[in-house]
């Protein structure tokens, strides 16, 4: 099918809530005679022999019908038969087109007094027109046109022809005098339909039936105050979206405690290129996957206990709980996340729960193209490419996070080291178990005072890694090469205190 957008420019309905057209059949070999009584008919013993020879007479039907009822009775002529619109242009604006997209409703009325001939419809005849109501090609624009019947399907035509109408033969389905019968025209449009306004169109001779006696037509006129043709709606046809812009943004810690703890991974960025206003993609799931700093594979969960994804500081998926063997976290939306077109596109934020044992020594988080879940379009002409963003190629990986100890001696270490002061700068980590006061300073192998960088500040339980050294001394000079001090003291509420010390190297 052809999966493509659809905008109604137009809509050409008639005043009223529903619209008729009338169907006239032929009036036969006489006029039905009324019900007349035996008593009335006994003079007529010729007639009622006649009758009884020739059963088809149609001046004598309400005659034989009265003489001798034990012969089956001869249904008159259709005197009329009523097509009423109940609904055009029924199509959404603004959709990816689904198949069997419904186009047109009808409401199909034999109005007769019971007695009379049944009619039998045989086709339903479509015409494809543009905006200024010049014919179009339906194979050009349409792989399928289908008949819906009282709510079931009937028939339809898979190879639209290059000109002219498109034409559903039906098996004749029949209609009794009284009967009202549904019916949906649907289509599917074809993957290489060009861009353009297309209409459907029903015109007074697009409807073939007869009336079941005579075997003649049945002619298609409106209601008073409608109009042919019937109308779907004029709809603009738009080339899909055909490609998903995936790009991660590292937030990754340099330095990684096993304490359960969440942890930034990333901003997963999904971009629509198409042009504002094209239909959006949708993304079901997204499976992510595990790597040490030198990108060999390793499994989630052996970094994980669980990934979550937010959106906008809400939760809105998470994984299930991961195991050591969980290879990827697979995470899936309800409902879709929804990728308007345009530059702005869906930021995703990567969160996970760290693990508490059999931690790797490095970890990092990243993600594949076929790891992206697109719900696909219907046509493998219009299947949506996941690409990476520009200058990137898959896998996408955030930047490589080291496990230390939950605990201040073994996680105090800085990042990088050496580091190039004045151009650059390193970022200190350290893991409190409990919240805290901290003062932090650069010192002189001699013991002599450099910087102080923070100055008796609290800082939650857990890992901080937020204090950082531009390598300036107090009077904003950079300093020269060499190897410093970092000395970290920490104040805890309970009146005891806690000092480490680590080795920087400056370089220029």
């Amino acid at each position: 099918m052809r999966t493509t957008i659809c905008r109604f420019t137009a809509f050409r309905l008639p005043t009223k809530s529903s619209v008729g057209v009338r169907m006239t059949a032929s009036q036969g070999r006489g006029k039905p005679s009324g019900n007349l009584s035996n008593d009335a008919l006994s003079s007529f013993p010729v007639m009622q022999y006649a009758v009884l020879a020739n059963p088809m007479v149609y001046a004598s039907e309400g005659l034989r019908g009265a003489l001798v009822p034990q012969v089956p009775h001869i249904q008159l002529p259709a005197v009329i038969a009523v097509l009423v619109v109940m609904a055009v242009g029924i199509l959404s604006p603004l959709m990816v087109l689904p198949a069997w997209l419904a186009a047109l409703r009808a409401r199909l009325r034999h109005p007769s007094p019971a007695g009379t001939a049944r009619i039998a419809v045989d086709a339903i005849s479509v015409q494809c027109r543009d905006e200024s109501r010049r014919p179009l090609a339906p194979s050009a624009y349409l792989s399928r046109v289908a008949v819906i019947w009282n709510g079931a399907f009937m028939a339809e035509n898979a190879n639209p022809p290059g000109s002219g109408a498109v034409t559903i033969t039906l098996p004749r389905p029949l209609m009794e005098p009284g009967e009202i019968d549904s019916l949906d025209l649907v289509v599917d449009f074809s993957a290489a339909a060009p861009e353009g306004s297309i209409e459907l169109m029903v015109f007074g001779d697009g409807v073939a039936a007869e009336d079941l006696n005579l075997g003649t037509p049945v002619t298609l006129a409106a209601e008073s105050g409608a109009d042919l043709p019937m109308l779907s709606g004029l709809c603009r046809l738009e080339t899909p979206p055909r490609d998903l812009v995936v790009d991660l943004q590292s937030l990754m810690p340099a330095a990684l405690a096993p304490d359960g703890r969440t942890v930034p991974a990333g901003i997963l960025a999904l971009t629509n290129p198409a042009q504002p206003g094209s239909d959006s993609i949708l993304v079901d799931h997204v499976a992510l996957l595990g790597a040490g700093r030198s990108l060999a594979a390793a499994a989630v969960g052996q970094a994980a206990s669980r990934v979550e994804i937010y959106r906008q500081g809400v939760l809105i998926a998470q994984s299930a709980s991961l195991t050591r063997d969980s290879v990827s976290a697979y995470i899936a939306f309800a409902p879709a996340v929804r990728v308007p077109a345009g530059p702005a596109g869906v930021l995703l934020d990567v969160r996970w729960v760290t693990a508490v044992t059999g931690y790797p020594a490095t970890f990092r988080m990243g993600c594949d193209a076929a790891g992206i879940g697109v719900v696909q379009p219907a046509s493998a002409l219009l299947q949506v490419q996941v690409t990476p963003a520009q200058g990137k190629t898959f896998p996408l990986w955030s930047g490589a996070g080291v496990f230390g100890g939950a605990g201040l001696r073994e996680s105090y270490s800085n990042f990088p080291n050496p580091f190039a002061a004045g151009r650059g700068a390193t970022s200190f980590a350290y893991y409190l178990e409990n919240a805290g006061r901290v003062t932090l300073r650069i010192l002189t192998p001699g013991g002599e005072g450099v910087a102080t960088l923070v100055s008796d500040e609290p800082r939650p339980a857990g890992m901080n890694q937020s204090d950082l050294w531009d390598g300036r001394n107090g009077n904003g000079n950079v300093v020269r090469n060499g190897v410093y001090i970092a000395e970290l003291t920490v104040s805890y509420g309970d009146g005891s205190r806690d000092r480490v010390r680590r080795k920087v190297a400056v370089v220029r």
